[in-house]
This record gives C-alpha cells, sequence and structure tokens, in this order.
C-alpha cells in the first residue's frame, strides 16, 4: 500500500489541475485512502449542513479540512459557518484564499488580515493564497497538506 502523504499529494495536484471545489477534493482525498462517501452524492446534496455534519460525524481521521474561499468576496457567512462547524467538531482547517492573482499584491496583506480575523485564526501567516492559473501559492498548499497528513497542526506560510 503506498504511504498516504504520497497519495493525498497525487490527488490534491490532479485535483487543483483539474480546478476541483473543495467539497470534490475531499471526496477525491477520502476515496484514494479508502474513506469515501457515497460518490453518487450529488455536490449540491453535499453542500447540505446535514450531510457534511454526518460526514464529520461518522468516525472518519480527517486531519484537516480545506477551506476554500474566494480572495476577491472574503470570508462569506457560508465561509464563517463552516468554519464553525469544523470548531465545533475540533476539526483544523486549511483556510486558501483562490483566485490570489485577482487581486493587487498591494491588497493582498489586507485580505490576509481580515479572513483570518473573521475566521477567528490570529495570525495571518496561515492563510494560504493560491492561483489555480498562476500555481501561485501551489506548494505553500502541498506542503500544509502534506504538514498535516503527517500530523502537525497549523504551521506559518513564509510570504
Amino acid at each position: 500500500r503506498s504511504d498516504p502523504a504520497q497519495i493525498v499529494e497525487r490527488t490534491v495536484r490532479s485535483a487543483l489541475a483539474r480546478g476541483v471545489d473543495s467539497f470534490e477534493m475531499i471526496r477525491l482525498i477520502a476515496d484514494e485512502l479508502g474513506m469515501s462517501p457515497s460518490t453518487d452524492l450529488d455536490a449540491a446534496v453535499v453542500r447540505k449542513r446535514s450531510l457534511v455534519e454526518g460526514y464529520l460525524k461518522a468516525g472518519r481521521d480527517l486531519r484537516a479540512v480545506i477551506l476554500l474561499l474566494d480572495a476577491r468576496q472574503g470570508a462569506t457567512e457560508k465561509d464563517l459557518q463552516m468554519k464553525q462547524l469544523l470548531d465545533e467538531f475540533l476539526l483544523d482547517c486549511i483556510p486558501v484564499l483562490t483566485k490570489i492573482d485577482k487581486l493587487r499584491k498591494t491588497a493582498r496583506h489586507a485580505q490576509f488580515r481580515k479572513v483570518a480575523e473573521a475566521l477567528g485564526l490570529g495570525d495571518p501567516q496561515v492563510v494560504i493564497g493560491f492561483s489555480a492559473k498562476s500555481e501561485e501559492g501551489r506548494e505553500e498548499l502541498l506542503a500544509a497538506i502534506a504538514a498535516r497528513v503527517k500530523g502537525d497542526r497549523a504551521r506559518r506560510v513564509h510570504r
């Protein structure tokens, strides 16, 4: 059997290359590790809180959840609800600001700070900026995922 860290890295690289959303990426990783809920579930249904709660309650060995946020919008009410749910289940999250290439470099620091504050993270350095278009942040995201697979908690991202 392959090393779980290698499985996760391979799956995440493939999913990022295809622009897969966070719920689908979680399902793909879980499936590759042999822990997936039924793949017949419609993506819209998966987004419903009751199904997400059921998934989180099922006793899976989740090390973290990747929380994708649109960099242009910041933390929305749905993002805050998801973070609250993750906190209720004592799950670590990897906050990722997607479409970071759409923000001017001068506006990025303020957005990282706002998102970190809204999510109750304190340190904006744990928020990862990511662009599928330019691949900016790709290595930081892969490193954060690999760290969680190895059992490490949130770590600072050096920008």
